[in-house]
């Protein structure tokens, strides 16, 4: 039976540079599925200790792990030798889950010892950034908006299924000002 992170392997046996600097989350997308909490608090996780079965894969296929940062969730992987794993392989593409998981699925949602968590979409891992919190009146009650009514419907057309409203103006607080790719 293979392991869980066969899928590292043979993507790491396909690989051409060196080093692979990358995020948990990348290797989440890689082995198709969410790390576990361990990875995010133990170094002895990323040892390259052939006891560990994350270890086989990865100096399997003739890699070692370096520079792991817990406060980022970044790992480096460094070529260090041949690979016992058949050079021609393919690169692997991470592959989107059989179906699709509810948030109660422990597939979708991982909640990590430090309060954070990360969500499975498509088969890429989402890491949370923030809340969302939405714009409130000076009373507490969400400021509701309707901007349907500001505009002339010249043409009768009808509206979109969800164009009825009432909407809702939103700020996220503390979200990182980094590119990158957000899931709301």
């Amino acid at each position: 039976m293979a392991s869980k992170y066969q899928p590292l392997g043979d993507f790491l046996a396909a690989r051409e540079t060196s080093p692979w600097r990358t995020t948990f989350s990348e290797v989440e997308a890689v082995i198709g599925g969410c790390l576990p909490d361990t990875a995010r608090a133990r170094r002895q996780w990323w040892e390259n200790d052939t006891t560990h079965t994350q270890a086989k894969a990865w100096m399997g296929a003739g890699w070692k792990t370096a520079h792991v940062n817990f406060v980022q969730e970044t790992v480096e992987f460094h070529r260090v030798g041949s690979a016992t794993l058949p050079a021609s392989r393919p690169a692997p593409r991470p592959s989107p889950p059989a179906s699709r998981p509810s948030r109660s699925d422990p597939r979708a949602v991982r909640t990590t010892s430090a309060g954070g968590s990360t969500l499975l979409l498509g088969g890429r891992a989402f890491r949370r950034a923030s809340a969302i919190e939405p714009v409130r009146e000076p009373g507490g009650a969400i400021r509701e908006d309707l901007p349907q009514g500001r505009y002339a419907n010249s043409g009768g057309l009808g509206l979109n299924a969800h164009g009825g409203g009432p909407f809702c103006e939103f700020s996220v607080p503390g979200l990182p000002a980094a590119p990158g790719v957000y899931a709301v």
